[in-house]
């Protein structure tokens, strides 16, 4: 018997999108993989994160779990020829609907606060764990 892989991608906080896709998705696959983008520019990225968790949904890493990476482990590091840091690029891609979704703020200086929160969810370590890549047999 085959195992039957569903696939989503670029959820972006969108927890009511999330929850209507998996139960649609979840009746004919044995396995759901997310391709990435789960957070930033929706309003509950926590809640995404979460379901995420609870229903063992796996997922790669895409560019904006990359960009809260960067912001989160090198917030001034100035990127692009000085002209911007990866705390600037994360809020101008959605990042500030991110920390909204944590602690109700989407000012950078309290960008320390929303930190502290994500990791001790360990929501930051469950999305650090994301691959780049997986392979399948067959696929």
């Amino acid at each position: 018997m085959e195992n039957i892989i569903g696939i989503i991608g670029d959820i972006h906080g969108c927890i009511n999108t999330l929850i209507r896709l998996f139960n649609e998705i979840s009746k004919d696959c044995d396995n759901i993989y997310s391709v990435g983008d789960i957070v930033d520019r929706g309003n509950f990225t926590k809640e995404v994160v979460e379901f995420f968790i609870k229903n063992k949904i796996n997922a790669v890493r895409g560019n904006h779990e990359d960009m809260l990476i960067n912001a989160v482990e090198s917030p001034s590091i100035e990127i692009y020829k000085g002209y911007i840091s990866f705390l600037e690029l994360y809020f101008n891609n959605g990042g500030d609907l991110t920390e909204r979704s944590y602690i109700n703020s989407t000012i950078k200086k309290d960008f320390g606060k929303f930190i502290d929160i994500f990791r001790e969810l360990k929501h930051y370590e469950f999305i650090k764990s994301f691959p780049l890549t997986i392979e399948f047999e067959k696929v």
